[in-house]
């Protein structure tokens, strides 16, 4: 399990299929995913959403990066749904918690 979240973790931006991170720790897609969520509580999908959100919240915090070009470089084709996730995930939309971010320092 750690082998497959590590192997997620490193190639989180080419949103690597299950079979992929499977044929990486040498089990079948069904068994990865099966261990994944019984060790962890969550599923691949969930870890990948996770780690995409995290990098895209660092970037946002380090740099001056339009939020279309986080998006796409941490995996997301389509903004909105970039949007979405991050959203869930923060509480807030990127370019808000941008801001937030940018109002807290200033102050």
């Amino acid at each position: 399990v750690h082998a497959a979240l590590n192997f997620l973790a490193a190639h989180y931006a080419e949103g690597p299929a299950l079979a992929e991170v499977a044929a990486h720790v040498h089990l079948s897609p069904f068994r990865i995913a099966h261990l994944v969520k019984d060790c962890t509580g969550k599923t691949l999908l969930q870890h990948l959403k996770r780690i995409r959100i995290e990098q895209a919240r660092v970037r946002l915090e380090q740099s001056d990066d339009p939020c279309a070009a986080i998006a796409y470089d941490v995996g997301y084709a389509d903004q909105s749904y970039f949007i979405k996730h991050f959203r869930e995930l923060t509480g807030h939309t990127p370019a808000k918690y941008r801001k937030l971010l940018c109002d807290w320092l200033s102050s």
